[in-house]
């Protein structure tokens, strides 16, 4: 399996692990709301939408963590070009590549367990068939980041069909703002895959993905003050 890393805009290369600690500390925030609700309703999918969220800020913050190793490293590389005339990339290409199979991972297994979660009827053979072919597709792909997006365009769209369908049946605010969040997430996710091809579709989609996990927090948050 080889591993290509995540597109970025170049000049945005330097604030982004910024912008993936916001998201870490966005959905950490929807994970302990989840859990709040959870002790309201001690309903089991509550607790499990919250640990979906809970291995995506893991996903988040790992990357963050790593590209910032990866931009004190291409500060440094530059320096030393300047002094010596060498490059020093091959750290930093490691660190990108740990990142990127980080995020995946992670990220994989926080939405199979949200699209688990958005299921009639669940049990845990249906979990462990979930995440078989999940990571099975992607350890054996020629191009697991395309694999990647094309699993979370597939949950995040399955989860948005889920929760459109529930605010169709009970029509509040809470599930309005949960099936929006997950179609914008769903609208973000497509904008970083369509990235690799047009680089501003880089910034639209953290863009997209924020409103996304913020329509989230905010029906949580609801749920939680009634």
């Amino acid at each position: 399996m080889q591993i290509a890393t995540c597109p970025s805009v170049l000049w945005f290369s330097g604030p982004e692990f910024l912008v993936e600690l916001i998201f870490a500390f966005i959905t950490v925030i929807i994970g302990f709301y989840a859990y709040k609700v959870f002790k309201l309703s001690r309903q089991k999918s509550i607790l499990l939408f919250g640990l979906g969220f809970l291995l995506i800020s893991f996903s988040y913050f790992i990357q963050a963590i790593l590209n910032l190793l990866i931009f004190r490293n291409v500060m440094t590389a530059d320096i030393v070009r300047a002094v010596t005339g060498n490059p020093l990339a091959t750290a930093s290409i490691q660190l990108s590549v740990l990142a990127t199979i980080f995020h995946i991972i992670f990220m994989t297994a926080g939405l199979a367990l949200l699209a688990y979660v958005s299921l009639q009827k669940r049990g845990i053979k249906m979990l462990l068939l979930i995440y078989s072919l999940s990571f099975v597709a992607l350890l054996f792909s020629t191009n697991p980041l395309l694999v990647y997006y094309l699993l979370t365009s597939i949950f995040l769209l399955f989860i948005s069909a889920q929760h459109y369908q529930r605010h169709d049946d009970v029509r509040s605010y809470s599930t309005l703002y949960v099936f929006l969040g997950f179609g914008m997430l769903f609208l973000g996710n497509a904008q970083l895959a369509l990235s690799t091809s047009f680089g501003l579709l880089y910034i639209s989609g953290l863009i997209v993905l924020l409103i996304g996990y913020l329509l989230l927090l905010g029906s949580l948050v609801r749920v939680v003050k009634k």
